[in-house]
């Protein structure tokens, strides 16, 4: 494993974190509800938990996220295929 897998790894396993395609809706929603993917950090920017990122320094910008997310919706399953 590379470090940057290794780290992945201890992340996840700090916050108890299963792999997307494992997680019902009620454990998604407690992630995002804990700010384990995104959260608003002290110079109101909206940033990746893991990485640091940066993905909005404005309600502008947000909202062009939110619509680019918005777009993608139609390629993504509308449940998780496993419970099919």
């Amino acid at each position: 494993m590379n470090d940057v897998t290794t780290s992945l790894t201890d992340y996840l396993a700090d916050r108890q974190m299963k792999p997307l395609e494992l997680m019902t809706p009620e454990e998604y929603k407690y992630h995002l509800e804990a700010e384990h993917f995104l959260f608003v950090e002290g110079h109101n920017i909206l940033v990746d938990d893991f990485t640091g990122r940066h993905f909005a320094a404005t309600k502008e910008q947000l909202d062009l996220l939110i619509g680019w997310l918005q777009g993608l919706r139609g390629e993504l399953f509308d449940h998780n295929p496993k419970d099919i």
